[in-house]
């Protein structure tokens, strides 16, 4: 299965080039440079797959893969994207993988194999996730210490 996928990065190249691989593999592309252009188009568009650049200016990549996951639940599949592979981070925001860059072709293959099993088996309907606001919770605890 694929579907619809969103980039959120602050690259244009980087945008571009992940549209054209996703397109090439089947997948339906939207993307935005600004974060809340593109948690909003989330929530308009309910994307299967999230890429989403680790080191975008004005919000903690945290904050956003929170909001995401209260939005579509906390299976929702997010790859991590940056310049420096950051395992804690990934585990940190629930993604199921990093993409280091600039990008391997063979390993955008390897996470939209991923991706795409993990969108399949996404059931039941959107609704706000309790783990997800636990865990915005929890990372505003945090900032405020």
């Amino acid at each position: 299965m694929t579907g619809l996928s969103l980039v959120l990065d602050d690259d244009a190249a980087t945008r571009q080039d992940l549209q054209r691989r996703l397109n090439a593999a089947g997948w339906r592309v939207r993307s935005s440079k600004r974060t809340n252009f593109g948690i909003e188009l989330a929530r308009r568009q309910r994307p299967n797959l999230v890429f989403l650049d680790v080191a975008l200016p004005s919000y903690a990549p945290e904050a956003i893969a929170a909001s995401l996951h209260i939005h579509f639940g906390p299976r929702l599949p997010i790859v991590a994207m940056g310049a420096i592979p950051q395992p804690e981070l990934v585990e940190r925001i629930g993604a199921f993988g990093f993409l280091a860059k600039p990008f391997q072709p063979d390993r955008v293959d390897q996470l939209l194999a991923r991706a795409a099993e993990l969108a399949e088996n996404r059931r039941g309907p959107l609704r706000r996730s309790d783990e997800a606001m636990a865990r915005m919770e929890d990372l505003r605890k945090r900032r405020n210490c």
